[in-house]
Parts: structure tokens; C-alpha cells; sequence
């Protein structure tokens, strides 16, 4: 194992010196660069009036098939909304299928003008709640962002839903309108023949129901699938534009040295993949792996020099994206990992960047944590594990980054643990440099450079290892010669 060069600088004309030190080559095209913005253009996020605790956030799974928010922000008497832009006129039919993990508001909007002025059902599973949402479902007319009661729950003792949603199975909403009259019915379970509610019928309604339609979710986080689910969603049977904005990303799971990779943890060992948008509309999209899920490294032979820890196969989802013919090329990316807490404190798990991926058994990766180390974990720190023919071993890792400042650790304190993320992969060299905190004390560390063969050329991506929420907002990757 060599231990490559490194410095710490803080300095900003340094930072700036470090990076242009990395990043010169004498010729560089741009083979791959996303926010991860594209596809939403038909959907916005929208809050209406109310006192929000921060902005939920709206994804698409990596299938584009499925729209869902986990965010569990919201207001006291009101709940975050994603609206299309489709427009429907006084008779439509608005269907969805929708599922929640968790028991509070989920639901459906329609007739939106504003912000201000819309018509929503929410269904929530919590019982006896006497509170927005309500328990079993509430349908509102929002005016000027007042919520005015049509119909279920009035929050009275009285009140007994006919239907209540079980949490982690999927139940059909169907909203019909002619003229001012409006008709909503639910079939539960409807995949299993599931009995089928009629919750209004030719409810005359105060005002016109012309506008756009959309989805509705409040304070939903937590159970599997976490928080509100919404797919198939149609408008008079013709299905809505999903947004697609992982075309061509490839989602892998490796093979760990005992040839395994069936994955342990959240969402039953399956990871979760996708992108999301909040009400920031500048920002883009945030690609995010949030299952929480992984598989424990084995035994593996690492070299005479290690007496701990050998175990480096850890295995996560991973997603890839690019040609297996790339060489020599140069990442620039910015990793968010959220640390996992306790009342012991808090900790980043395994995390970070793949590159020259050419298939499941075959390619490098670049890895971060904070845990402290223990056999089956990721290496604290910094370290760099490679995968040839199957075979791992490990090519780098910084020993001692918990004791010493000059060396990088994922911070355990969230608004602390962004980090900027350089490396630059030419022939046999790889050097790379992270900026952390790079919104605030901006420390940067050097590394490089690392030889390392096997594997030369590939596509790249990221890996996620229990990881609750591990974001990424954008990766640009260019070509180079003459590094």
C-alpha cells in the first residue's frame, strides 16, 4: 500500500492554486455534467399559506414510475403540494394510486388556481387526531388559503371514517367532476380485488373545479415505503408526464468477496435511488440514496502490514452512469451525507465515489466514513478499495484521520458534513482533493498520487452504505490528456 502526498490548506487563493493544481489538463472535454434538474419541467412544488417547518421535498424513483415525499415537514392546517401543469376543465376524471408508510396526511389536489385557492383530499391513518388532517380523510375547499370543510372529518367525537388507509399497502383514489358536482371513490388494495369505498357522491361544490391537478403530503417520513407514495396517475385516462431524470444512470450492487450481494438493513435491503426537488426552484435537483441499507465486508487478505479491519468488501447500491471506454478522465462532484445520531453522538457512515466501472466485479472506488472502526465496517476516514476480476483489495487508506486534523473526516454535525469532491484519474495516477464545509470553514486536503491498476477504463457514479440520506447535487466529468 503506498501512502500518497497530502497537504491541508485554508487559505482561498491556496484552495483555488490546489484545485487548478488538479485539474490542468492540456485538453478536456466534457463527457458527462448533470444537476439533476432535467425532467421536472412539467411539475412544481408549491406551499401554500402557512407556517412550513421547511420545504418538502419531491422525488421520482429511479424507474420514473413513482413520485413520493419523505421530507415529514409541514404546516399546522395546510400540506406541501406538487402540481402539474396539465389543465383539466369542469368534467374530468382524476385518478391515482396512492400508498403511505407512514399514518399521516397524503392526499390529492385538484381545481388548483394558486397557491391560495385549490380543492384537496387528505387521508391519514392516525387515530383519533381531531387535528388537520383529521383521521380517515378530510376534503377541503381552500380559499385565499383558508381550509373550508366539504366533507369527512369535522374533528368531532362523532366522526367514524368509513375508510382508513393501511399503512404499506396501495389504495386507489378516483375523483370525478360534471359541472359543480363532484364524486370520490377508493378501492383499497385494488391489485387483490379490495372493497371499494364511495366517500362523496354528486357533492354540489361551491365553485368551479377548472385548474390543474397535483399531490399532497404532510408530515410523512416514516415506514416502508417511507412516507407518500403516488404512481399511475392519470387525468381522463391518459397518464401524466412522469419525470425521468436518471435516464441512462445504471443502479448496481456489487459482489462482495463471498460472492454476495443481497443487501441488509432499510427498505428490506433494496436501495432507493432518486431525485427530488423542493420549493427552491434555482437549486435543481438533488440526487439522493436513502434506503439505509448495505451488506457487511467479510475476512478479506489485505497485506502483512494490517492487523484490523481487513474486512474492505463492504457492499451498498451503487448508481453508474457513462461509457466503459473512458480512460483518463477528471470528476467534480459534491457529496451531503447526513450523519446518523445517537446519545453516544453521531457518526457519517460508508459513502462516496466509483470510477471506471466496467461491470459489478471490475472497478474502483473511493470511500469516506466517520464510524469508528470495527470489523465489517468501512474504514475510517479515506480509503480506496479496487474490485479486479472479482477479487478486492485495497490500494489506500489514511490511518489515524480521527486523531489528526490534517487528515479528512466526514463531519458528524450536518450542516457541516457537505463536502467538494476533485479527483482526476489518469493511466495508473489518481490524485483527488475534497473542500469540507465548503460553504463555511472550507478546509481542503490533498491527496495523490496513488497508483493504482487493473481496471483501465470505465463509467463512474456513487456508492451509499447505510446511508439515511446521502445527497448529491450535481457531477461534471471531463475528459483529459497530458495530466
Amino acid at each position: 500500500m503506498k501512502t500518497p502526498k497530502f497537504r491541508t490548506l485554508f487559505n482561498p487563493l491556496v484552495k483555488l492554486a490546489a484545485l487548478l493544481a488538479i485539474a490542468s489538463p492540456a485538453t478536456a472535454q466534457v463527457l458527462l455534467e448533470e444537476d439533476f434538474s432535467s425532467g421536472f419541467e412539467e411539475w412544481s412544488v408549491v406551499h401554500p399559506p402557512g407556517a412550513f417547518n421547511g420545504s418538502t421535498r419531491w422525488q421520482v424513483d429511479l424507474a420514473g414510475e413513482t413520485l413520493f415525499e419523505n421530507s415529514n415537514f409541514s404546516a399546522p392546517d395546510s400540506a406541501g403540494m406538487l402540481i402539474n401543469d396539465a389543465k383539466t376543465g369542469e368534467d374530468f376524471t382524476y385518478k391515482v394510486l396512492l400508498m403511505s408508510g407512514d399514518d399521516d396526511g397524503i392526499g390529492l389536489v385538484f381545481g388548483y388556481k394558486d397557491s391560495g385557492n385549490f380543492y384537496r383530499i387528505l387521508f391519514s391513518a392516525e387515530p383519533e387526531r381531531n387535528t388537520f388532517p383529521g383521521e380517515g380523510w378530510l376534503l377541503e375547499q381552500v380559499v385565499n388559503g383558508k381550509g373550508n370543510h366539504l366533507a369527512g372529518d369535522d374533528f368531532t367525537e362523532d366522526w367514524e371514517p368509513e375508510f382508513v388507509y393501511m399503512q404499506g399497502f396501495p389504495f386507489e383514489v378516483t375523483i370525478k367532476t360534471k359541472g359543480k358536482k363532484l364524486s370520490i371513490t377508493v378501492v383499497d388494495d385494488p391489485e387483490e380485488d379490495g372493497t371499494e369505498y364511495e366517500l362523496v357522491n354528486n357533492l354540489t361544490l361551491p365553485s368551479s373545479v377548472s385548474g390543474n391537478v397535483g399531490l399532497a403530503s404532510w408530515a410523512q417520513a416514516g415506514g416502508v415505503p417511507s412516507g407518500s407514495h403516488f404512481s399511475d396517475i392519470s387525468v381522463n385516462g391518459k397518464g401524466v408526464t412522469m419525470p425521468k431524470p436518471l435516464v441512462g444512470w445504471e443502479e448496481v450492487i456489487p459482489l462482495n468477496a463471498e460472492s454476495n450481494d443481497v443487501l441488509e438493513g432499510g427498505n428490506e435491503g433494496y436501495p432507493i435511488w432518486s431525485v427530488g426537488i423542493t420549493t427552491n426552484a434555482e437549486a435543481g435537483g438533488i440526487l439522493t440514496e436513502s434506503s439505509n441499507s448495505g451488506l457487511l465486508g467479510t475476512e478479506v487478505e489485505v497485506g502483512e502490514d494490517e492487523d484490523y479491519n481487513t474486512h474492505i468488501d463492504w457492499v451498498g447500491g451503487m448508481l453508474v452512469k457513462g461509457d466503459a471506454k473512458w480512460k483518463d478522465y477528471r470528476i467534480s462532484t459534491k457529496l451531503h451525507p447526513y450523519p446518523h445520531c445517537t446519545f453516544t453522538g453521531c457518526w457519517v457512515n460508508g459513502h462516496g465515489l466509483v470510477f471506471r466501472y466496467k461491470d459489478p466485479e471490475n472497478f474502483y472506488r473511493l470511500s469516506f466514513s466517520s464510524r469508528n472502526p470495527g470489523d465489517s465496517l468501512p474504514r475510517q476516514g479515506v480509503s480506496v478499495q479496487k474490485v479486479v476480476n472479482g477479487e478486492w483489495s485495497e490500494v489506500f487508506w489514511e490511518k489515524g484521520a480521527a486523531f489528526s486534523s490534517k487528515k479528512f473526516v466526514p463531519s458528524g454535525k450536518v450542516d457541516q458534513s457537505e463536502f467538494n469532491l476533485n479527483l482526476t484519474i489518469s493511466g495508473s495516477q489518481l490524485e483527488f482533493n475534497i473542500i469540507s464545509d465548503p460553504d463555511g470553514a472550507g478546509k481542503v486536503f490533498n491527496y495523490g498520487p496513488i497508483e493504482i491498476t487493473g481496471v483501465d477504463a470505465g463509467k463512474v457514479g456513487f456508492s451509499s452504505w447505510y446511508q439515511r440520506q446521502l445527497d448529491i447535487e450535481h457531477i461534471k466529468v471531463e475528459e483529459i490528456a497530458g495530466v
